[in-house]
């Protein structure tokens, strides 16, 4: 197996071998042939140029997307970058925005008297979300671990 790497992290893994379904040829005794699957190693499926960047990976090492690999050997996924409270904020008032849009015309609907049962839960439901969003620079992680409230469906 190899493995695709940017950044020191792996981004695609590739089977030294992958088995690949060819047409049969026609004859005139069997119009309709069965498909001949070959093993089609990974050098004959890509440019040897991008074979040559792709790191190998040693056998029997368990090697997942996302894990590490500082140029010689793999490991875990990288720890994400531990963000500012202005990149968290930054990051709730997307959410913050998001919600106010979802909440206008169910709240339109509510003020002309045409909202249905559905659209009044809704409605509570995405402010009890906005609320919750408004809240998180309150907790007691904040901005390392932020508990971010799940959006209403």
């Amino acid at each position: 197996m190899r493995a695709s790497i940017q950044g020191g992290v792996v981004i695609e893994l590739f089977e030294e071998f992958v088995q690949i379904e060819f047409p049969g040829t026609p004859t005139e005794e069997n119009p309709s042939p069965a498909p001949v699957v070959r093993a089609v190693p990974l050098a004959e499926r890509f440019h040897p140029d991008f074979v040559a960047a792709l790191a190998a990976v040693p056998a029997g090492a368990v090697v997942a997307l996302g894990d590490s690999y500082d140029g010689k050997s793999f490991g875990p996924p990288p720890q994400p970058p531990v963000l500012t409270a202005d990149q968290v904020l930054a990051q709730r008032d997307g959410l913050l925005a998001n919600a106010s849009l979802r909440i206008a015309p169910l709240q339109d609907a509510v003020d002309l008297d045409e909202a249905t049962a559905v659209e009044l839960a809704a409605l509570k439901a995405w402010k009890q979300y906005r609320v919750a969003l408004s809240r998180v620079d309150q907790q007691a992680g904040f901005p390392i671990a932020v508990d971010w409230p799940k959006a209403p469906r």
